[in-house]
């Protein structure tokens, strides 16, 4: 089976299994099969094969994903990536690590239904897909240009979104990486606190991406936002009970993507998973790893 025919094999697997209705009695998911595909649940560990998070009509569904020097398979890779945004029909996907702008327009060529966003930055740009039949960007830019030093010459992507008449502040940032670099994730850290806390006061703000650190580490460069009046990290729950099946970065293993929300956003209710593409795509996480990257995306479904 050659790599297009398997896009479409696990493809139509997955929309099978989406579109199929299945009862899931109350004491075996404690997410009452509403919101997952539960291809792979065990109701006996929690964390264990986490099912697919998928996009729906009623919520908010973002997603961040780092594509490790996308594309790294060229056109094979793009295809992939298309058929898996088709699948899982999110209103808004941010990226990290974006290579070629012309490969990655080739995700969404020919389609009525996605747009995208790109910052040029280079081997390490910046860039967004987004819904247009749900979502609409009033405006992006980016910002902290004049401190771009602590996000390793990246400055975050700000996207001003609406959906469903809610607008929203969209941040997607990649922090910079590996051990020594502690004193720029800290600062990276204090600088979008300072200015989502000047900017945006009162308006409903989501910062995610590749942020290149861990949040249950005690020396933690996170600690300006570790202000539980002010934001919380929907995937935390991630970090600090889950196993490398569930972490962004299993090859270290570590889980270093992560989704911050803002005060505004407390009162609704959401959920947080990272994506095991690699099950429903490929045999292996090595297979996932050589076409698409050494990360696995991290989703947040909200209700408003």
């Amino acid at each position: 089976m050659n790599l297009f025919h398997k896009i479409q094999f696990y493809t139509l697997i997955i929309l099978l299994f989406s579109t199929c209705s299945k009862e899931i009695k109350s004491n075996e998911n404690p997410n009452n099969g509403n919101n997952y595909l539960d291809i792979y649940y065990d109701p006996d560990v929690y964390c264990k094969y986490p099912s697919l998070l998928v996009g729906e009509n009623s919520s908010l569904d973002i997603l961040t994903w780092n594509l490790e020097n996308f594309p790294s398979n060229g056109d094979t890779t793009a295809n992939f990536i298309s058929s898996i945004i088709d699948t899982l029909n999110m209103d808004l996907l941010v990226f990290q690590e974006i290579g070629s702008e012309y490969a990655f327009n080739k995700i969404i060529e020919g389609s009525n239904k996605w747009e995208n966003i790109f910052s040029d930055e280079g081997s390490y740009s910046l860039a967004a897909i987004f819904n247009t039949q749900s979502v609409s960007i009033e405006e992006s830019y980016k910002i902290l240009e004049e401190d771009e030093y602590y996000f390793a010459w990246r400055p975050p992507q700000l996207i001003k979104i609406k959906w469903n008449n809610e607008e929203m502040i969209i941040i997607n940032t990649h922090f910079k990486c590996c051990t020594g670099s502690e004193y720029r994730r800290r600062e990276a850290s204090a600088l979008l606190d300072e200015y989502i806390t000047m900017n945006h006061p009162n308006d409903k703000v989501i910062l995610l991406g590749d942020l290149n650190d861990n949040l249950i580490d005690e020396d933690n460069v996170f600690e300006p936002f570790n202000n539980t009046t002010k934001y919380v990290f929907a995937d935390y729950p991630l970090a600090s009970s889950c196993t490398s099946n569930n972490w962004s970065y299993p090859s270290y293993p570590s889980h270093i993507d992560h989704i911050l929300l803002s005060n505004e956003l407390f009162d609704y209710s959401f959920e947080c998973n990272v994506l095991n593409i690699e099950y429903y795509y490929f045999n292996s996480f090595n297979d996932y790893k050589l076409y698409i990257s050494d990360h696995r995306p991290v989703a947040l479904k909200i209700q408003l």
